[in-house]
Parts: C-alpha cells; sequence; structure tokens
C-alpha cells in the first residue's frame, strides 16, 4: 500500500504545492493540446510520422498530475474538517 506523502507537509506548504500543480498542469495540458493539433495537421499533409506518438506517449504525466492535485485536495479537506 502506497504511504501518503502529503500528511507531514504543513497546510501552508500543501496549498502552495496545490497552486503550483494547477499551474504546471494548465501549461502541460495547453502545451500538449497544441501538440497534438499539430501533429495531426502534420500527418494529415506529409502522411504518418514518428511524431504521433509523442503526445500520447506523454498524455499519462497529465494523469499523473491530475491524481497528485486530487490527493493534495483530499489531504486539504481532510484538514479543513479536522479544524
Amino acid at each position: 500500500m502506497k504511504t501518503n506523502t502529503y500528511k507531514g507537509k504543513s497546510t501552508e506548504s500543501l496549498m502552495k504545492m496545490e497552486k503550483t500543480t494547477i499551474a504546471a498542469t494548465s501549461v502541460f495540458a495547453g502545451i500538449l493540446t497544441v501538440l497534438f493539433v499539430v501533429t495531426i495537421l502534420l500527418t494529415i499533409k506529409k502522411g504518418f510520422t514518428p511524431f504521433l506518438v509523442i503526445p500520447f506517449s506523454l498524455l499519462p504525466l497529465l494523469g499523473l498530475n491530475f491524481v497528485s492535485l486530487k490527493e493534495i485536495r483530499k489531504e486539504l479537506s481532510i484538514r479543513k474538517t479536522a479544524l
């Protein structure tokens, strides 16, 4: 079983980490969307290219960021209800 790595952090640090994760995930999602569009246009124009694999291989990182954000928010809500 995976241990909760956020329990040892202060609430202030978790709130800062939440803001940072939101910003990083938003930027990454935007870049990934642009990469998808460019890759699809390149595939339509020139046919299949190996670059088509790159957006699909980076997609799990976006999911990991969302899972991390969900865990941070869960820990913050636990602390909020405990007060």
